[in-house]
Formats: structure tokens, C-alpha cells, sequence
């Protein structure tokens, strides 16, 4: 009888271990992806989900449940990466149990889940979804069957406030150029051009035309980098040295936050120019301060219906506190140590792809770091699929690109430039 069981036993093993052979853990992870991806961007809309709660609790075990499982049995770790994972998941809880927020868990689970999946299977899904949520819902609003908030003469278009509708539109520019890098014509910089003149006329954000303006630049510099590297040595110098952009955004805005003074007449102006960013980040770290690993922040935006009424009331100034820059947010609400990990993840990234003479995501991550000194949209899956690019595989080189990469070191540091 016992002889009986253990072969029944190692039957079932046996054709559940051949099953996980057949099962592929990038197509599971898409799968997933696509679910939470789609759920989290009708959260940014003014669509209200019957039984909210109920459908958020499903979508994340359907979604975390795909990953985890990926993760667990057909993902392979070496020792050194499993001591990282553990590293990685012990700051996590830490930073969830300080903060009482479960999002860069959320974060996480689908960053880690990325491993092995290849970048631009991500991005081709968010382009796709993205672009049609978003058009829907601009036509269902301009139909009046779903609410559009204006705020003085700023459309949102379905979506729950103006600057998310705007931040969406910068994060599929930054996904579809992505995507056609290696391929740009010039209609990819007018419908750039184009979107960049639709933010500025229909949301007046700033962040995201300015943001848009710079993405414009970096195509231009990455599609003619070939022919004036030759001539032009500092084009080769920004490109060997983009990372160190990643730095010093953060920096920036963190200093500038941290040593703001409304008495100062330069810093009155900086201020007044980025709509109170500075003032709301220094009253950030004067009434929170920062700890190693975050706290319970309470904010208050004019985003959704509630929002949307605060923001025509008298009273909005008085009743209004966001944190729009994602590091001062991500530093103040969830530490130090998540802070630091995550930006040394990013680094890592852009630094080993510059190594590799592969600069798009260097470039892309530039730009997005850049819009995130007064954007809090970095670590939210529903805007940035960049965010995952940390554990993802992006590193595919075509047929072309190996055969640039073998031949002669007679072309120098033109060579170079061209990968």
C-alpha cells in the first residue's frame, strides 16, 4: 500500500514538473502585467468600478498569484541573487510596516517578477493598453458620458486630474519612442511635436511639455549621434556620462526643497515657477522629517470627484498638501533605505548599459528622471513601466548590432556612438 502511494506520488510529481517545463514564465508574467496593468490605469480615470474593493483584492492575487508563482517555481536564482532577494524583501515589509502603504509592494512583486522577461514585451503592452484607455476615454468624456473636471481652462479628459492626464500622455511618448528608437522617422518626432503642443493647449502642464520638450531633444541626439560624434565630442561625452543625470535630479530638487527659504527672493521665484513644489516639499521634510524606513504621510490633492470639489472651494489653499516629487515622496513616506536601494538599482542599470554602449534606456530613464523631480509618478505602474527595467531583460542585441559590436577598432569611439 505504501509502495502503492509513493508511486502515485512520484507520478504526480513527475507530470507536474513536466508541466512546468511546458509553462513559459514570460508569457505568465505578461499575462499578469496586462491584468494589473490595465486595473491600476482605470484607477487614475474618474470610471468608478462597481464593488472597488472586492475587484482590487481579485486583480492583485490574480496578478501577485501569476508572478509569485513564476517566481517560486520556474524562475532559477543563484545564491548571491536569493541573498538579495531577502535584502530586498525585508526593507520592503519594513517600509510597508512604517508607512501603512501597500503600494511599492505592489512595485516590487512585478519588478522581481520581471526577471527574464524581455523589456519591450512590457512596453509594446503598455503602448497598446495605454493608448487605447487613454483615447476612450478622452472620446467618452468629450461625449459627456463620462465626467471631464476642468479646472480653470485644464481638461482632464476621463482622467481623475489634468496633470495624471497630462503624465499619461509623457509616459507613452517615452514608451513609444522607446520601442521605435532604433527606427525613428520624422513623423515620430512631429506626433512628439504634436503631443507636446495638445499637453501645453488642453492641460498647461508645464512638467510634462517641458518633459516632452527634452524627450523631443534626446531623439534628436540619438538619431543623428552617428554623424556628429565624428564632429562634435562632446555628443559622445553626454552619451558616456547620461547616467550621471540620475543623480543629480534628485539631488537637485532634494537640496533645493530641503534648504528653501520663502524669504529668499531666487527661491520665491524657483518656486513660483514650479507651482509651489518647493514649498510643499520643504514643508515635507519640516513636519515629517525623514526616517530609514518611512512613515504614515496624510495628503491632500484636488484629484477624482472629491478632489475636484475641494479644489472649488474657498477653503482649497488651506486644505491642500501633495508631494509631487517622486524622490521627495518615496524618501519622506517610505525611507531612506528603499530610497537609496532604488536608486542604486537604477544606477546599476544605466550604468552597465552605457558600459555596453547600449544607451536608450540610459537616455529614456534621463528624461523620466528628470520630469520626476516635480512628478510623482515614478513608482506607479499605471504611468511608468520603466520602473521594472531594473530587473527586466533589455539587453537583446539584433542581428546588426552584433555585427557592429565585431567589427574592427579602426572607427574608434565613432564605433562607439553607433550602439
Amino acid at each position: 500500500m505504501a509502495s502503492l502511494t509513493k508511486k502515485r506520488f512520484g507520478s504526480i510529481s513527475m507530470n507536474f514538473n513536466q508541466w512546468l517545463a511546458k509553462l513559459s514564465g514570460s508569457r505568465l508574467y505578461l499575462w499578469a502585467f496586462g491584468i494589473i496593468y490595465t486595473y491600476m490605469f482605470m484607477m487614475t480615470s474618474v470610471v468608478e468600478i462597481p464593488h472597488g474593493v472586492i475587484v482590487s483584492v481579485i486583480v492583485k492575487v490574480v496578478a501577485l498569484g501569476l508572478v509569485g508563482f513564476k517566481l517560486c517555481f520556474l524562475d532559477r536564482f543563484s545564491p548571491r541573487e536569493i541573498l538579495f532577494v531577502f535584502l530586498f524583501a525585508l526593507i520592503l515589509l519594513l517600509s510597508y510596516y512604517q508607512s501603512g502603504s501597500s503600494d511599492m509592494l505592489v512595485v516590487a512583486v512585478m519588478c522581481l517578477g520581471a526577471k527574464n522577461v524581455n523589456f519591450r514585451s512590457i512596453c509594446q503592452i503598455t503602448l497598446y493598453i495605454g493608448s487605447a484607455l487613454l483615447a476612450i476615454l478622452l472620446v467618452l468624456s468629450l461625449a459627456k458620458v463620462i465626467p471631464n473636471y476642468v479646472y480653470g481652462n485644464r481638461n482632464s479628459f476621463g482622467i481623475s486630474y489634468t496633470t495624471d492626464f497630462a503624465a499619461h500622455v509623457f509616459y507613452l511618448a517615452c514608451t513609444y519612442v522607446y520601442l521605435r528608437f532604433d527606427v525613428l522617422k520624422w513623423w515620430d518626432f512631429c506626433l512628439v511635436a504634436f503631443l507636446m503642443f495638445f499637453v501645453q493647449y488642453f492641460t498647461h502642464t508645464d512638467v510634462d511639455v517641458i518633459s516632452l520638450l527634452i524627450l523631443l531633444v534626446i531623439m534628436i541626439v540619438y538619431k543623428f549621434r552617428i554623424s556628429w560624434s565624428k564632429h562634435f565630442k562632446p555628443v559622445l561625452i553626454f552619451l558616456r556620462t547620461c547616467w550621471i543625470w540620475l543623480l543629480i535630479f534628485p539631488g537637485l530638487i532634494i537640496g533645493l526643497s530641503m534648504k528653501y527659504d520663502a524669504s529668499n527672493a531666487a527661491f520665491a521665484r524657483l518656486n513660483d515657477i514650479i507651482s509651489n513644489r518647493l514649498y510643499y516639499g520643504s514643508y515635507a521634510f519640516t513636519s515629517y522629517g525623514v526616517r530609514l524606513f518611512g512613515q504614515p504621510v496624510l495628503q491632500s490633492g484636488w484629484g477624482g470627484a472629491n478632489g475636484y470639489d475641494i479644489y472649488h472651494n474657498a477653503a482649497n489653499q488651506v486644505t491642500y498638501f501633495f508631494i509631487d516629487s517622486s524622490y521627495i515622496n518615496v524618501l519622506v513616506k517610505f525611507g531612506l533605505a528603499l530610497s537609496i536601494l532604488f536608486l542604486h538599482l537604477f544606477l546599476f542599470t544605466a550604468i552597465k548599459d552605457t558600459k555596453r554602449n547600449n544607451f536608450k534606456i540610459p537616455l529614456v530613464l534621463l528624461v523620466i528622471f528628470a520630469s520626476s523631480c516635480i512628478d510623482q509618478h515614478l513608482f506607479e505602474l499605471a504611468f511608468n513601466p520603466f520602473v521594472l527595467v531594473i530587473f527586466a531583460n533589455h539587453r537583446h542585441l539584433s542581428k546588426s548590432q552584433r555585427l557592429r559590436k565585431s567589427s574592427t577598432k579602426k572607427q574608434g569611439a565613432v564605433l562607439h556612438a553607433k550602439k
